[in-house]
């Protein structure tokens, strides 16, 4: 039902939002080990974030987050690819309510 795929687009979000805090708050002080978790847990993040999105009817492609931030050394883009996932959130069809994953990092 909708308000199950909402709550599921919510944790992807959640989940994405702590990557994007963590990679900005550690820096290049993130290991490897770490950083290699945290792609696991974007790649299914955003995966969850694509298969809500198509059964909501949306037509979002996927920015390989996981790569991205696997790779090293484009973590500005990959913090960029996370915000405007979390902006399509708050919009409709999703509706997350306004400023639950800015603040997240504070």
């Amino acid at each position: 039902d909708e308000r199950t795929r909402k709550s599921i687009a919510r944790f992807g979000g959640d989940a994405l939002t702590h990557a994007r805090c963590r990679v900005e708050t550690a820096g290049a002080e993130l290991s490897d080990a770490e950083r290699g978790q945290l792609s696991e847990i974007v790649g299914r993040a955003e995966n969850l974030y694509l298969l809500v999105g198509t059964q909501m009817g949306t037509t979002n492609r996927s920015q390989n987050l996981q790569e991205v931030l696997r790779d090293g050394g484009r973590d500005n883009v990959f913090s960029a690819g996370v915000l405007d996932v979390t902006g399509k959130l708050v919009k409709s069809p999703f509706g997350i309510e306004q400023g639950r994953f800015k603040s997240a990092c504070q």
